[in-house]
């Protein structure tokens, strides 16, 4: 056989060894592609990854009705479900409305803490008035969720009735303050108002120390200076403002 021919089978053979395999990837790659995951599928992959799926998704309604179908499914168990309806909002998205209105409403508190959550998310302008109705809630979790999605975007209103929920007494256990009045007052000091000076001063005087630093930062914004030095301690910074509020 002439050496070109010789050559030339193997080019040949040399081409089927290296092409062949890369369009057999492609080709299961593209199919692979054309496969949409099922709900328990997505549910079991990292967040990032489940997010992605979603919004990769070419049917997003139908992936995000099999998701709620999960959520609300009892024999499921509780982070199945959590998660399913945090995704299963985020792909219906707008018509997710009804779903996460009776999620609010369910006798389980991820449920209810899990809707709301998505609430913030999916319904970001509606959400505060969800997360009052939820200040109250049984769940420890879900007043704390509460409270954040309110100070999110708290306005007046909203300042009052945080203001309000300091001292009720659901926040408290055996008559000790649980660490939400804290957070409450960490919201509020964010962007205190000149009026509530003196509601600031009295939080100095709490049993729960948890509540003095925030207590401090707020009456350092709301007058424009700081007491003691850049050394002194909370402890510190507390007694001269007590002093100075004499």
């Amino acid at each position: 056989m002439p050496a070109h021919l010789n050559s030339k089978i193997l080019l040949t053979l040399m081409a089927s060894f290296l092409i062949l395999p890369y369009f057999k990837a492609k080709a299961a790659i593209d199919g692979a592609a054309k496969i949409e995951m099922g709900a328990l599928e997505v549910l079991s992959l990292p967040e990032k990854n489940r997010e992605a799926v979603v919004f990769s998704s070419k049917n997003p309604a139908k992936l995000g009705k099999d998701l709620m179908a999960l959520a609300f499914d009892d024999k499921q168990p509780m982070p199945i479900r959590w998660k399913a309806l945090t995704l299963g909002s985020l792909a219906q998205g707008s018509a997710s409305k009804e779903s996460l209105y009776k999620a609010l409403k369910s006798d389980a508190w991820f449920m209810r803490n899990a809707a709301l959550l998505a609430m913030q998310r999916i319904f970001p302008l509606e959400s505060a008035k969800s997360a009052q109705q939820l200040l109250d809630d049984k769940a420890l979790v879900v007043r704390s969720a509460a409270v954040k999605t309110l100070a999110n975007r708290l306005d007046a209103d909203g300042r009052e009735i945080l203001w309000g929920e300091l001292d009720k007494p659901y926040n408290f256990k055996n008559k000790e303050s649980l660490w939400i009045r804290a957070q409450i007052l960490e919201a509020l000091a964010k962007t205190p108002d000149k009026r509530e000076l003196p509601i600031f001063a009295r939080s100095l005087r709490d049993k729960d120390t948890r509540l003095h630093y925030f207590s401090v930062v707020a009456l350092e914004k709301i007058s424009n200076k700081k007491l003691g030095s850049l050394h002194s301690s909370l402890a510190e910074k507390r007694s001269l403002w007590l002093k100075a509020q004499l």
